[in-house]
């Protein structure tokens, strides 16, 4: 490995690469074949990949605390079966369910307080689903996708707006903007395969060194995130300690050193603890005098 072609055909020199991108796009979008070779090319052809999800994004007027809401994430069930939040749309088509056994629910501005505007709060809700119902489109242009596409994205929008409204009862009330991404979205945003939420399939055929670990068959190039050692924040994050330390020549603890720069904690749903710039800041977002 000698440096990174950046799209603009600058050439960036170096002696390491880390991949963060998934296989797929590491050795079939980033790398040319003949670099990486028909064995590799076979592995990362034959993978399965994780589930993908609908996410709505919405802002709503609405006093959070009122409906049972903080900081934390909420998982919603009509029912006391979580399997049936992971089979909807393997039964069949989407665009015929009537109701959502379940979502994930999070409200973004009581993570953050200082990014609500006023009474207005941002919230983010996802729906796992499978990437096949989309995959007919999966050739369009983000912006120039056809009308049944958009027809089914207004289906699920609306769907999804039904249910957290069961969940929530009076929150439709309150919201002033929604928008919906389908897995589609996931590709083009984030260039993950199949618009996976967390990379490879997480199976024991994909797994140690049946999977990636991280090194590969071509010198000076390193993979990290969900789709080597494991998935979620802290998996990625690990998997980048676990990079370093290997490019280093050192162990992941020598990299947290403890007399590096100090972390501070600060509780997301106890304001009063906060320093007094940051509760000032959080009240002029709120629109309140600090």
């Amino acid at each position: 490995m000698a440096g990174v072609r950046l799209a603009s055909g600058q050439v960036v020199r170096a002696p390491v690469v880390l991949s963060n991108a998934d296989p797929h796009v590491t050795f079939t979008r980033l790398l040319p074949p003949e670099v990486v070779g028909d064995k590799l090319l076979r592995k990362v052809g034959g993978l399965r990949w994780s589930l993908t999800a609908l996410s709505l994004f919405f802002a709503a007027r609405i006093d959070p605390e009122a409906l049972g809401l903080s900081s934390g994430n909420l998982w919603w069930l009509a029912a006391p079966d979580v399997e049936a939040c992971y089979r909807v749309g393997q039964d069949g088509p989407l665009d015929q369910l009537d109701t959502l056994p379940g979502l994930f629910l999070t409200v973004t501005s009581l993570k953050d307080r200082t990014k609500r505007k006023g009474d207005i709060h941002t919230l983010e809700a996802f729906w796992m689903v499978p990437y096949d119902p989309f995959a007919p489109w999966a050739g369009t242009k983000t912006g120039e996708r056809p009308a049944a596409y958009l027809a089914l994205k207004d289906k699920l929008q609306a769907l999804m707006l039904r249910t957290l409204e069961r969940a929530l009862p009076g929150i439709g009330a309150g919201i002033v903007f929604a928008e919906l991404g389908t897995p589609l979205t996931n590709e083009f945003y984030c260039a993950s395969t199949r618009g996976g939420l967390y990379g490879t399939e997480k199976s024991l055929g994909q797994l140690g060194p049946l999977g990636f670990l991280g090194d590969t068959p071509i010198g000076g190039l390193h993979l990290c995130g969900a789709s080597t050692l494991a998935h979620g924040v802290a998996g990625a994050a690990q998997t980048g300690l676990m990079a370093a330390a290997r490019v280093l020549g050192c162990k992941v603890p020598e990299l947290l050193d403890k007399d590096g720069p100090a972390l501070t904690l600060l509780p997301a749903d106890k304001p009063a603890a906060w320093p007094a710039d940051l509760q000032a800041k959080a009240h002029r977002a709120a629109g309140l005098r600090p």
